[in-house]
C-alpha cells in the first residue's frame, strides 16, 4: 500500500511506472496482477442526482468513478532492497 496526496493518485501511478521502467525494477512487480499493471486504484461508479434523473428519463448520462480509498495506491510486488 502506497500513501499519497488525495486526488493525485493517477499522477503518482504514472510517475511510479516511469521510475520502475527507468531503474529496471520490472522483475520485482507482478505485472499480471491488474491487467498489465502491478498497481490498483479501487474506483466505484457513481451517478449524481442530475445524471440519475437523465438515466430515468432515458437520456444520455455520464458515470463518474470515485476512489474508494482516496490517497492510497495498492501494489503487488516483491519487497527487495532495490525496489524499496
Amino acid at each position: 500500500m502506497i500513501s499519497t496526496i488525495r486526488g493525485k493518485e493517477d499522477q503518482v501511478l504514472e510517475s511510479l511506472n516511469n521510475r520502475i521502467q527507468a531503474e529496471g525494477l520490472i522483475h520485482d512487480f507482478d505485472l499480471n496482477a491488474n491487467n498489465g499493471s502491478a498497481f490498483k486504484i479501487f474506483k466505484k461508479p457513481t451517478l449524481s442526482q442530475k445524471e440519475f434523473q437523465k438515466k430515468n428519463e432515458g437520456l444520455d448520462y455520464k458515470v463518474k468513478y470515485v476512489n474508494l480509498y482516496p490517497g492510497y495506491i495498492f501494489a503487488k510486488m516483491h519487497m527487495s532492497d532495490e525496489a524499496w
